[in-house]
């Protein structure tokens, strides 16, 4: 059996009333709900919608915590993801490039470069996402950076 429901609002000396039908094998049953009711329901309808909301601004993109020899290592697996990793940050001024290293087999390009030239010799961690192309190299575009050790 196929039911339909179908809502149908009226005004009264009361306010708005809601009332529903459905329509069965039996013929039409038709329930009425008061004002209060009604409040009651968009109360709960609006705090549904509040916790909802609530809780697509907390989902997060994931962030993965690597180290520079897993991203040496199988760079497509990590293309494209947010990553967090440590190491030294080293520079060269001509052209001005920054990168961190754990040994110079494991690097990583730093961009903005000048986000981290205050920390050229000193460990730090870093944040971002991370890209990798085979003729381009492995590059954190920077989130954050914050010296080893910190909170």
């Amino acid at each position: 059996m196929k039911v339909m429901i179908r809502e149908s609002v009226e005004a009264s000396a009361g306010g708005i009333l809601r009332g529903h039908e459905s329509r069965g094998g039996w013929g039409v049953v038709r329930r009425v709900v008061g004002p209060a009711r009604v409040d009651r329901l968009s109360s709960v309808a609006g705090l549904c919608l509040l916790v909802v909301a609530a809780m697509s601004g907390c989902a997060q993109e994931r962030v993965s915590e690597v180290t520079l020899e897993q991203l040496a290592g199988a760079p497509a697996a990590f293309d494209g993801e947010r990553v967090r990793t440590q190491g030294t940050v080293r520079a060269i001024e001509d052209p001005e490039h920054y990168w961190i290293e754990t040994t110079p087999r494991n690097r990583l390009a730093i961009r903005p470069g000048s986000a981290v030239a205050g920390h050229v010799g000193d460990a730090v961690v870093v944040e971002g996402r991370f890209t990798w192309h085979p003729e381009e190299g492995r590059r954190l575009e920077l989130e954050s950076v914050v010296a080893a050790g910190e909170p």
